[in-house]
């Protein structure tokens, strides 16, 4: 299955593939630069999703590397509690936005990890059939990139969503 993303709003709509496999029809997509993952490759947009410029997906990763913390910090921010979990990723510098944290607060992940895992870790967890609900600091850093588009009345579309956690993040942002 190829995983992708397409958000909607009365004034924006964009699809953006993080693979660099064909997720597209190549008629239908527009190329990326060359060069970009070592070759060229057709990934990116569907002409009909215009609205951000390639420009401002290409520069998404450099948006995240340029907000990552320091150090090596990664999946210090476990807690007991949904509410504890939120707390450390802030601490730990891994969202910023009020309405990320509101949401990641109403979107406990409690409900999303099966029974008998630690469902608080900062940490990629199994949910069955070789598939992991990702980290929680991803889906921070997630909602933190799309959060300009994350707009109340937006319509999302996550494709391969596993567990739905991010799905059910991206619905209490919208």
């Amino acid at each position: 299955k190829q995983a992708g993303l397409l958000v909607a709003s009365s004034q924006k709509t964009f699809a953006f593939c993080p693979s660099p496999l064909n997720c597209f029809p190549q008629s239908l997509a527009t190329s990326c630069p060359s060069g970009l993952f070592g070759r060229q490759s057709r990934h990116f947009l569907m002409p009909t999703y215009s609205a951000i410029s390639r420009r401002a997906l290409l520069a998404a990763p450099l948006l995240f590397l340029a907000h990552a913390p320091t150090g090596s910090r990664t999946w210090t921010s476990s807690a007991g509690s949904n509410e504890g979990l939120v707390n450390n990723l802030h601490r730990d510098k891994r969202w910023w936005s009020h309405r990320v944290g509101e949401a990641l607060l109403a979107t406990d992940r409690a409900l999303f990890v099966p029974p008998g895992k630690d469902p608080y870790q900062d940490a990629p967890q199994p949910i069955g059939y070789s598939a992991t609900i990702s980290a929680p600091h991803m889906h921070a850093y997630v909602l933190e990139l799309l959060e300009g588009q994350l707009q109340p009345g937006a319509k999302v579309l996550d494709v391969g969503c596993g567990s739905g956690i991010l799905l059910a993040a991206f619905a209490n942002m919208v």
